[in-house]
């Protein structure tokens, strides 16, 4: 076929197989024309294996034929693919066709198949095994939660919801856990609940086991009060025992020997006391030496203590009063003052204070006597210095009340009130003065007085207020806060009490400003200084050197440029000192004296250069020493056989300049001594005696004979 000149021309492609199309009854070959299909072997019933049946069914469908399987339809001839819509294609060659096929056999229902009686039987008897092996089993479950429930130990009660009708084994439950915490209350309450149980009580013997518990509790309870002193206490704690409780006798005998050895203890403590009235010193320690004989360890430790402080207090206090009457027996006012001070060192609780009270009192008003005779003669300092050390009295007579009462005023308002500084401690004593010189009587001789020195102390009240609040603006800090601070403390005139102490301060706030513009220029020099090198640190002086004199930072100034100077100073001697300590250390020590020599007096290293020096001069004497040594004991050991020539010969060879110098030249004196002794006793024994006639000598044989005897001396015999 050729395509239609309308068509397109298509390009010359080569031709694809076309697919082969779906089989269809039409298309399929003949039954007749395919292979015929082996046929299985049918297995009879006795074939199958019966556990693989019980397996495959369960055992209800046993009993009943199985439903007849149904044929499954075959599904229905696909429909073919649309074919895409193409530029028409050349034909094809012409295919063969396929003979349609017959339709497929419907399959054959299937054969119903029941078990065995055999496996029906075994079946249900494994059933009604499982069924007695779950009752079993549910059974024990029952019984062991039955157990469990009888060995259970009941709830444990709600101590906070007890009531009169609850039971007494849970009353008894809860006493005994509050009791565990040893409080006085709950053990109290403990042996209350069981106090009046009958004794036929079904928890009596439990009870009597907690109760003696709980007595003994009470009982170490009331021992601790003992121990503190508390007998009232420890009585009462240990009466609160009931008479059913094995620990009551004991309880019973211990509050006996409390109470008696409190009224043993009472009675040596007065016996004490009244001996310490009278001074009888022996008998208050005999009592003191009784009190800790006693049992009870109060008595025994605590107030045995107390009684010898109190023994010793009482004969200190005694002495003193004793020293007070004898400088009141002179008849001065200051002597009578120094009494009145003496006496106030005294304890006010002492015997001897009770003593001399009176004493102290007559003291009082004569002095004061003797001050309001210095008032009236207008001596108003010497009055006020005469009753300073009278203690205030209310007791005393008005005019001299109110004398104490001015003249403690006024020594309240001088406390530290030239202290250049403001301060809290100022202005309380102020506050007190003006307190008590208002307390001075209109009609009082003291009450002009009194009222112009209150004006005066509130003068001061208020400058000091102001001097205050100028303090605490200057502590803002700052040159903003302390040129604030110099103004407002410039504000108290020349006429106020505390003028002095304001310009005071504001000098110092001055100095501070001072300071607060001169350390960048000293801090500069320092960090100049930081270098330690000669230029830096001349640099550093220079720049230091810009603080005047009349500046606040002058000295510390100073003092840097002091210590920078022997620094250079360091700096340019340490070289020598290093060459002589090279020149030491070579064993040159002549050379490394005169090397160190050159450091001047004036300079830093002076004191390190002398000391080297000394410890060099100390090595050369000890060589010298070691040198000469041998020398010396040539001569001593010489002059030791008499050969003393030869010995002052051996000394004279240590020279001047050495250090055995000195004992060479002492001991070549004494050499000479003895040589000459020696040879004047030699020339006596030579001599003839004055019985036998000898001829005479003539004066060159004499001296012939003292040459000899030189020579035998000299140092070329030994």
């Amino acid at each position: 076929m050729t395509p239609s000149p309308e068509a397109p021309r298509m390009l010359d492609m080569p031709s694809l197989p076309r697919p082969a199309p779906p089989p269809t009854p039409s298309n399929l070959p003949p039954q007749s024309s395919l292979p015929p299909k082996p046929r299985q072997p049918a297995r009879s019933p006795k074939s199958r294996s019966p556990l693989r049946s019980m397996l495959r069914s369960p055992i209800r469908a046993w009993s009943r034929p199985a439903p007849p399987v149904r044929p499954v339809p075959a599904p229905p001839p696909a429909a073919p693919p649309a074919a895409p819509e193409l530029s028409p294609i050349p034909p094809d060659p012409p295919v063969a066709t396929v003979p349609p096929s017959p339709p497929p056999r419907s399959p054959k229902p299937p054969v119903e198949r029941r078990p065995p009686k055999r496996l029906i039987a075994v079946g249900r008897s494994l059933a009604w095994t499982a069924l007695w092996l779950g009752a079993l089993a549910l059974s024990g479950g029952l019984s062991m939660v039955a157990y469990q429930r009888l060995t259970d130990l009941p709830p444990v009660p709600d101590c906070r919801a007890l009531s009169p009708l609850s039971a007494d084994a849970e009353r008894l439950f809860c006493a005994r856990e509050a009791a565990q915490s040893g409080y006085l209350g709950d053990l109290t309450s403990a042996v209350d609940l069981v106090r009046d149980w009958p004794e036929n009580h079904p928890l009596q013997r439990e009870t009597q086991v907690l109760l003696q518990d709980w007595s003994r509790a009470l009982l170490k309870l009331a021992k601790a009060e003992i121990e503190q002193s508390n007998l009232f206490g420890a009585v009462d704690i240990a009466s609160r025992i009931p008479a059913n409780s094995p620990v009551y006798e004991e309880a019973q005998e211990a509050i006996a020997a409390w109470q008696y050895q409190w009224q043993e203890g009472e009675a040596i403590y007065d016996e004490a006391q009244v001996a310490l009235q009278q001074q009888d010193w022996d008998e208050a320690t005999a009592q003191l030496r009784a009190l800790g004989q006693l049992q009870n360890d109060y008595w025994r430790q605590q107030q045995v203590d107390a009684l010898a402080q109190q023994i010793l207090l009482e004969q200190e206090a005694w002495r003193v009063l004793q020293q007070a009457r004898q400088l009141a027996a002179q008849p001065n006012p200051e002597q009578l003052g120094d009494a009145l001070r003496l006496v106030q060192t005294m304890s006010p609780q002492s015997y001897a204070w009770r003593a001399g009270e009176a004493e102290l009192n007559r003291w009082s008003q004569l002095l004061i006597s003797y001050g309001m005779q210095q008032w009236e003669q207008g001596n108003l300092e010497a009055a006020i210095a005469l009753v300073e050390p009278v203690p205030p009295d209310p007791n005393l007579a008005p005019e001299a009340y109110d004398f104490l009462q001015f003249s403690y005023a006024q020594r309240r308002a001088e406390v530290d009130i030239g202290f250049w500084k403001p301060t809290l401690a100022h202005l309380a004593g102020l506050l007190e003065a003006i307190a008590t010189a208002q307390q001075i009587r209109p009609e009082s001789p003291f009450y002009d007085q009194a009222q112009t020195s209150l004006v005066k102390w509130q003068a001061q009240v208020e400058d000091g207020l102001h001097l205050n609040l100028s303090d605490a603006i200057a502590r803002v800090g700052g040159q903003t806060a302390l040129n604030l601070a110099i103004a407002y403390a410039g504000q108290i005139e020349a006429d106020r009490p505390r003028r002095l102490q304001a310009q005071t301060l504001v000098a110092h706030w001055q100095q501070e400003i001072q300071r607060l513009e001169d350390r960048p220029i000293l801090l500069q020099a320092q960090q100049l200084a930081g270098e330690n090198t000669i230029p830096s640190l001349q640099a550093a002086i220079t720049q230091a050197q810009a603080i005047s004199q009349e500046r606040a930072l002058r000295i510390e100034a100073q003092t840097a440029i002091a210590t920078w100077r022997k620094r250079i100073e360091l700096i340019e001697d340490q070289p020598l000192l290093d060459e002589a300590i090279a020149l030491a250390q070579e064993g040159r020590l002549s050379d490394a004296i005169r090397a160190a020599q050159r450091i001047d007096s004036d300079r830093a290293l002076y004191a390190d250069a002398q000391g080297q020096i000394q410890a060099w001069q100390s090595s050369l004497r000890n060589q010298a020493i070691a040198t000469d040594q041998p020398l010396l004991d040539e001569a001593y050991s010489l002059a030791a056989r008499q050969w003393y020539s030869a010995a002052i010969d051996a000394a004279s060879r240590i020279g001047p300049d050495r250090p055995l110098y000195g004992d060479a030249q002492a001991a070549i004196g004494q050499w000479r001594i003895e040589r000459d002794a020696l040879l004047q006793q030699w020339g006596a024994q030579s001599a003839p005696s004055s019985s036998e006639p000898t001829p005479s000598r003539s004066q060159a044989s004499r001296a012939s004979d003292d040459e000899t005897y030189r020579d035998y001396y000299s140092p070329t015999r030994p």
